[in-house]
């Protein structure tokens, strides 16, 4: 398995992140014995299943929910080191060239 790999190598801290995870049978046993062996363990979903109630009694307690939302188009500009103009966000003509530059 993965995590012996890891163990052999004694690597201290071990991230296991776990995408889209709701899809696969018995996802919650596998993320909490991970959590038991003191891996760090980030479950990311887009299903509503994922927000519920019900998965806090199924990890124990032991998880905190955040919300992150994509990128803005300014913060998707930023992200890739575009320079903005100043007061870009009310010229329009400049916002349609920007996003033709990026194709």
């Amino acid at each position: 398995m993965l995590t012996e790999v890891f163990i052999c190598q004694h690597i201290s801290e071990v991230y296991c992140p776990l995408d889209e995870v709701q899809n696969v049978a018995g996802w919650e046993k596998f993320a909490r014995c991970l959590a038991d062996s003191k891996y760090k363990v980030f479950i990311t979903g887009s299903n509503a299943q994922m927000l519920s109630k019900e998965i806090y009694t199924t990890l124990g307690g032991r998880y905190i929910a955040m919300e992150i939302y994509p990128f803005s188009f300014v913060e998707y500009l930023q992200c890739n080191h575009y320079l903005l103009p100043r007061h870009w966000e009310y010229d329009t003509t400049v916002k349609t060239d920007l996003v033709c530059v990026n194709i």
